[in-house]
């Protein structure tokens, strides 16, 4: 979720009527999500001290639009500890102010009203705690994250050389475990924005960066899918602008060059593909959503197919671990893929359940569980990390029950309960065998009670 902050400038200009004063509410350190600003409001609290027997106003001002408050805070430790006078009956007893008022600009002022004139005493400022990187055009891309992606594109962050040796490893790993399991694998790295679209980021591309290193090494031995070119697309764009992800016309792309590595006959795939139908949507994004107001654009979704409608089977969790089950009688292919994914994975899924009749993901980011291999059996293997995550290797003997299992137990009863309820419903529902095997197999409840 993200948070935001709110810093005040202080005016320093000359002041007729307002002598002092102080904002003594919200604090600069005080940490703000959206339905604070822009639902519940902000509280602002504060004091001024103008001319003695004048009515007096506060006005917070928002771009065109501003509110009026009265005072209506009595204050006699403003008038004790400046004044030096009793506060009891004092004139200006009632100095101080108390609102709460929701902000839609990132930007406002908070001004002085007395005997007709009108003096600015705070600029006020809403900033994320999350720095976004603006780039032309409404372009918005990562920064600062704890990847130092701005550094990778730079050159200045590369692969060291034990994760060189890591990477060797999984990729030996993967191909010694495709050839003892008969199946196919592919290694997607989803690009990274800036390096699809490096005309809208404001930093220059270095001659060598992380994703460089990894061609150079394991490109030509193994199965690895960077699908930059397949990708630079301006009609309609395969990244959202205001998001990290690929889109839905990125995510169909990337789809079509993981089926070129497997070497299927994709013919049958486009012709599918060509009759969906698309609508524009408003999108926010996870990168709109850090700025203040949030920002968003107009972006393609699909409009004829949803990957839920071939769901049968979602255990729920959030992020890493979670495990979701596709099952489409008449996709392209009788196949099975399994998919160890990160969040890229996720639009590539409209896709891959109608390619193949069934399709298992797993929330690993790239990391593979030998033991979901032996036990699902797929004809194929896609695992999926982001350029992003690439300075260290993923791991081939990573378990997914310990993860499932470790955040089933930090989740509420009310989300556990709820889980299972929807659970037991898809499992109702698909009378499918495999699928309650799978679902008996893994370390997570079939049922909570109230008292759990």
């Amino acid at each position: 979720m993200s948070s935001f902050s709110i810093s005040f400038q202080k005016d320093g200009q000359p002041h007729v009527k307002a002598k002092r004063w102080c904002l003594d509410f919200p604090a600069e350190q005080e940490q703000y999500v959206l339905a604070d600003l822009m639902g519940h409001g902000v509280t602002f609290k504060g004091w001024v001290l103008g001319e003695p027997n004048e009515p007096c106003q506060i006005e917070l001002q928002q771009h065109d639009k501003s509110v009026f408050i009265a005072f209506n805070i009595p204050r006699p430790d403003v008038i004790k500890a400046l004044l030096q006078q009793e506060p009891d009956s004092h004139p200006q007893l009632v100095c101080g102010f108390s609102f709460q008022y929701p902000l839609y600009h990132d930007v406002f002022s908070i001004w002085f009203h007395q005997a007709g004139q009108r003096e600015l005493l705070w600029r006020g400022r809403v900033t994320g705690t999350q720095p976004v990187l603006k780039g032309t055009k409404n372009w918005l891309f990562l920064d600062n994250d704890t990847n130092q992606s701005v550094e990778q594109f730079q050159g200045k962050k590369l692969i060291d050389s034990a994760n060189l040796e890591s990477w060797q490893q999984y990729f030996l790993s993967l191909h010694e475990s495709s050839t003892q399991h008969a199946y196919r694998y592919a290694v997607l790295i989803a690009p990274s924005k800036e390096a699809v679209y490096p005309q809208f980021y404001p930093y220059k591309r270095a001659v060598v960066t992380p994703i460089d290193q990894l061609i150079e090494a394991f490109k030509a031995r193994f199965q690895l899918v960077y699908p930059l070119e397949e990708l630079d697309s301006e009609d309609p764009y395969s990244f959202f602008k205001t998001d990290t992800h690929w889109s839905i016309h990125g995510a169909k792309l990337a789809s079509l060059a993981v089926l070129s590595t497997y070497g299927l006959e994709k013919t049958a795939v486009e012709k599918l593909l060509l009759q969906d139908t698309f609508r524009r949507v408003y999108k926010v994004g996870d990168l709109g959503i850090k700025l203040f107001p949030p920002f968003g654009a107009d972006e393609w979704v699909c409009a004829n197919f949803s990957m839920y409608s071939a769901m049968v089977y979602d255990n729920g969790l959030p992020n890493f671990g979670r495990l979701m089950v596709f099952h489409k009688a008449d996709a392209v292919f009788d196949a099975s893929c399994l998919v160890f994914g990160a969040s890229s994975s996720y639009s590539m899924l409209a896709f891959l359940c109608r390619i193949f009749k069934r399709v298992t993901f797993i929330h690993t980011a790239g990391n593979v569980d030998p033991l979901m291999i032996e036990a699902i059996q797929p004809n194929y293997v896609l695992c999926q990390t982001n350029e992003r995550y690439i300075t260290r290797a993923p791991d081939t003997n990573y378990c997914v029950r310990k993860t499932i299992k470790d955040k089933w137990q930090l989740l509420a009863a009310e989300n556990k309960k709820e889980i299972c309820e929807k659970r037991q419903k898809m499992l109702s529902k698909n009378a499918l065998s495999w699928l309650a095997e799978l679902n008996d197999w893994l370390p997570i409840e079939n049922s909570v009670t109230s008292s759990d």
